[in-house]
This record gives structure tokens, C-alpha cells and sequence, in this order.
């Protein structure tokens, strides 16, 4: 699979937006995607509540994390 035929299975399935990230080289399938430090981007993702999760010890700040609504 190409990009191109990528775009395409998306926009056959009614899709109208593609957001794409590109990832670190040290992001792998256990990291989550991370847009950053402010809430800016979530103006523009179907996001449900966000919730503030217990950081531990070790991080000076609170983390936010909240799931993306799916429309199928």
C-alpha cells in the first residue's frame, strides 16, 4: 500500500479530512500519538471529556488525555 491508494481507501469510506502526523524516530507502537503542549489541536478532533491522569512522581506537570469519537 502506497499513500496515494491510502488516501484513496479513505476517501472512498467518506472520508473528507486526513490528519497526519510525523512521527520521531524513537515513537514505536507502544507510544501514543502526542500533539503537543497546548489543547489548540483539539478544536478540530471529535474528542470526548478529557480527563486528567495521575503523572507519578516523576513529571512536573498534570497529563491530559482524552479518546477520539470514531463516526462510522
Amino acid at each position: 500500500m502506497n499513500l496515494q491508494n491510502l488516501k484513496s481507501l479513505f476517501i472512498d469510506n467518506g472520508c473528507t479530512k486526513i490528519y497526519i502526523k510525523k512521527l520521531s524516530p524513537n515513537d514505536n507502537s507502544k507510544n501514543q500519538v502526542y500533539f503537543g503542549g497546548s489543547f489548540e489541536i483539539l478544536n478540530i478532533l471529535p474528542i470526548s471529556e478529557i480527563k486528567n491522569e495521575e503523572a507519578g512522581d516523576c513529571v512536573a506537570f498534570p497529563i491530559f488525555k482524552q479518546r477520539i469519537n470514531i463516526i462510522t
